[in-house]
C-alpha cells in the first residue's frame, strides 16, 4: 500500500472521529435547547390552562383537580385502571421511603400514562419533619432525589442497553469483514489494490458522519438510522481491514486482547469513578485538532520518530475519549446524551474502540 494511502486511512479515521464528537457537542446543546424550548412551551401551556381556569370560574362552572397522597402503593394499580376508565389524570403524591424497586413499575406507568408525580415528603413523619426548617427541606430534597432516579434510573438503562447492544453488532460487522480479509486472499488483494473502493468508502465515511449536521433527526428515525449505522459500519470496516491486513494474524490476536482488556478497564474506572470526565470536552478536543493536523504534516512527511509519538499520544487520548464517551452515555457526568441519541453515542464508542485497537496494533503488531 502507498504510504499516502496508509497515512490516509490514519487521518480519515482521526477526521471521522473528531467530526463525529463534534456532532456529539451539536447533539448535546441541541438537547440543551430543546429541553429549554419545552420548559418555555410548558409553561405557556401552564399560563393558559390557568387562563382557561379563570375563565370556566367566572362562567361559574366548577373545577376539580384529583390527588392522591401517600403512594406508591399496592393500591395504585387500581386507582389507575380507574382513571383510564374514564379518562381522568390525577396527580400522584409519593413518599421517597415507599419508593424501591418494586414500585417502580408502578410509578413508571403513572408518568407514562398521562399523570403527575408529586412529592409527599421523604419520611411522612410529622416530628421527624417540622423540627425545624433545616429538617423540613432536607426530608424534602431527599424524597425529589429519590423519586427522580427512580424515574430517571429505568430509562437511562434502557438506553445504555440499546447503545451497548448496538456497539456489539457494529463490532460483529467489523470483526466478520476483517476476518473474511485476512483469510481469503482474493477479497484481501481486492481491498488494498482498488483505489476506487477506497475513496468510496472515505466518501461514505464523511457523508455519513457529517449527515446529522445537516439532518438533525436522520439518527433519530426508525429504521432509517439503522441502515445509516449499518452503512458507516460497513464502510468504516473496509477501511479498517486494510489496515490490518499488513499485519500478522498472531498480532491481531494479540493487539485485539489487549484492546478488549483496556476498553473493560476503562469502562468500568468511567461508570464507577466520581471524577467527572464530561467536562474535559473542549480539551479532548484541542488535542484532536492537533492530532489532525499533525496527521496532514506526515502525509507529505515521513518521519517515524514523530510517528510514534503521535502513535503513543493517539493512544492517550482516545482511552480518555472511551471514558468521556461512557460517562455521557451512564449519565453520572455534567452533561450527558439523550435516550433519543443511542445511534450516535454507539458510533462514538465504537470509534473509540477501533482507533484504540488499530494504535495498539500499530504499536505491538509485527507487520508481513
Amino acid at each position: 500500500m502507498k504510504r499516502i494511502e496508509k497515512f490516509g486511512i490514519v487521518f480519515c479515521m482521526i477526521i471521522g472521529v473528531g467530526l463525529s464528537f463534534w456532532t456529539e457537542q451539536k447533539a448535546i446543546s441541541h438537547l440543551c435547547n430543546r429541553q429549554y424550548e419545552e420548559a418555555f412551551i410548558k409553561n405557556e401551556k401552564n399560563e393558559q390552562q390557568v387562563m382557561l381556569v379563570e375563565e370556566e370560574n367566572k362562567r361559574e362552572q366548577k373545577v376539580a383537580y384529583l390527588t392522591f397522597d401517600d403512594g406508591p402503593s399496592v393500591y395504585t394499580p387500581q386507582v389507575l385502571d380507574i382513571l383510564n376508565k374514564y379518562g381522568i389524570h390525577a396527580t400522584f403524591f409519593l413518599i421517597g421511603e415507599n419508593v424501591d424497586d418494586k414500585m417502580l413499575p408502578i410509578i413508571e406507568r403513572t408518568v407514562k400514562e398521562g399523570n403527575l408525580v408529586g412529592i409527599h415528603t421523604y419520611s411522612h413523619r410529622a416530628e421527624k419533619i417540622y423540627g425545624s426548617c433545616e429538617a423540613f427541606q432536607k426530608d424534602v430534597l431527599m424524597a425529589k432525589a429519590v423519586i427522580e432516579n427512580a424515574i430517571h434510573e429505568k430509562v437511562r438503562e434502557g438506553f445504555i442497553s440499546k447503545v451497548f447492544g448496538i456497539l456489539c453488532y457494529q463490532i460483529f460487522i467489523t470483526s466478520v469483514v476483517v476476518y473474511f480479509a485476512l483469510i481469503n486472499s482474493s477479497f484481501r488483494e481486492y481491498l488494498l489494490t482498488s483505489v476506487g473502493l477506497f475513496y468510496t468508502n472515505i466518501f461514505l465515511t464523511f457523508f455519513l458522519i457529517l449527515l446529522p449536521i445537516c439532518a438533525p433527526s436522520s439518527y433519530r428515525i426508525v429504521p432509517l438510522n439503522y441502515i445509516i449505522l449499518t452503512i458507516f459500519t460497513l464502510s468504516y470496516s473496509c477501511l479498517i481491514a486494510m489496515q490490518v491486513c499488513m499485519y500478522s494474524v498472531s498480532s491481531v490476536m494479540i493487539a485485539l486482547f489487549l484492546t478488549l482488556v483496556t476498553v473493560i478497564t476503562l469502562s468500568i474506572y468511567a461508570a464507577s469513578t466520581k471524577t467527572d470526565f464530561t467536562t474535559c470536552g473542549g480539551t479532548l478536543f484541542v488535542c484532536l485538532v492537533l492530532l489532525i493536523f499533525s496527521s496532514i504534516f506526515l502525509i507529505f512527511f515521513n518521519i517515524p520518530l514523530l510517528y510514534l509519538l503521535l502513535t503513543y499520544a493517539s493512544l492517550v487520548i482516545f482511552s480518555i475519549y472511551l471514558i468521556y464517551d461512557t460517562q455521557l452515555i451512564v449519565g453520572k457526568g455534567r452533561i450527558s446524551l439523550s435516550e433519543d441519541d443511542y445511534i450516535l453515542a454507539a458510533i462514538n464508542l465504537y470509534l473509540d474502540v477501533i482507533i484504540l485497537f488499530l494504535k495498539i496494533l500499530s504499536i505491538f503488531g509485527e507487520k508481513k
